[in-house]
């Protein structure tokens, strides 16, 4: 069977744009349409709830053509003010869609696109870093977990994420132990109640072991 074309395949990321609009204008010009035609249905005899339907289906549509026609003349700058960024999944959607199909290193080619646009934040940073981890790029993984880690409003959840990712790149693919010890301590300093804190002790102490048994042969 072949393979049916989405509206991402189509339009690519500008898809996510097209839904954000549809999705505020059925919202906004929707519900003054659903009023309006209830109530315009109702002062002459007609169904206030189908006049009400057709409202809203009627002015939903043309706001979301006007909001996409106003959108085009001005270069996107009027839908990027009415229509902020949205989710992860909205936003890199069509990214998502090129791993489904096996495409790894066009994603991968976006999601770098977008982080260097600056675009999704922490949560971006670490998508790419685990598919670079996963893809056989270490070294540019490794990069990205540090951005994490130094993001002003990062998340406590994203920061342990991001440095128990780098730990394992480090006594892995990676080899660099005093990194890891490294990594190690600064997830005890950071989180010093949490979960992953305990067993960062333990690890750090079986890795010193490790490490000046290495030394002593």
């Amino acid at each position: 069977m072949a393979y049916r074309r989405t509206l991402f395949d189509r339009l690519g990321p500008a898809a996510a744009d097209y839904l954000n609009a549809f999705r505020g204008a059925l919202i906004a010009g929707g519900l003054f349409g659903a009023y309006g035609g209830a109530r315009y249905a109702s002062e002459h005899g007609q169904s206030a709830v189908l006049g009400g339907l057709l409202g809203f289906l009627g002015v939903g549509l043309l706001t979301w053509f006007g909001i996409m026609a106003v959108s085009r003349a001005a270069g996107g700058s009027f839908s990027a003010f009415i229509q902020p960024q949205g989710t992860y999944e909205e936003t890199f959607s069509y990214e998502e869609s090129l791993l489904a199909r096996g495409d790894h290193a066009a994603a991968i080619a976006g999601f770098e696109k977008h982080a260097a646009a600056g675009t999704g934040g922490a949560t971006l940073l670490l998508r790419t870093a685990d598919l670079h981890a996963q893809h056989g790029n270490p070294k540019r993984a490794s990069e990205l977990y540090r951005e994490v880690q130094k993001l002003a409003n990062v998340a406590p959840a994203q920061h342990m994420y991001a440095t128990n990712r780098l730990i394992d790149l480090y006594t892995g693919p990676l080899a660099n132990p005093d990194a890891a010890v490294s990594g190690l301590r600064l997830l005890i300093a950071r989180h010093p109640s949490s979960p992953a804190a305990k067993h960062a002790r333990t690890a750090l102490v079986n890795l010193k072991r490790q490490l000046r048994s290495e030394s002593s042969d």
